[in-house]
């Protein structure tokens, strides 16, 4: 579920065309994922966009916006994990889970 959360908030700021990179790690007993995607800009209206910013959409209703990535972060805490975003100036979003050494089977 948390996979599906992350990856439907992401698509809905792609182009036809852009790619979502998805990677695991293990470091230090520690387990973790990592999302990211390259932004482009918008045709109308030149914005930038990016996966924290809420983006208005005549398909989907304002108000669910950030729903999926709300529902991550607390699927995330309840196993005393971490999310945690990042845009960097090259347009590139990453959003990076960690789960602690007591949740890795």
């Amino acid at each position: 579920q948390l996979v599906l959360n992350i990856l439907q908030a992401s698509s809905r700021h792609l182009n036809p065309g852009d790619v979502i990179r998805v990677g695991a790690f293990i470091k230090a007993q520690e387990v973790g994922m990592s999302f990211s995607y390259v932004s482009n800009m918008v045709a109308d209206g030149a914005r930038l966009k990016s996966l924290g910013t809420l983006v208005s959409s005549a398909n989907v209703p304002r108000t669910r916006h950030g729903l999926e990535l709300a529902l991550a972060r607390l699927l995330v805490a309840m196993h005393q994990g971490t999310l945690e975003m990042k845009t960097t100036q090259d347009r590139t979003t990453t959003v990076t889970v960690k789960f602690p050494a007591i949740r890795v089977l």
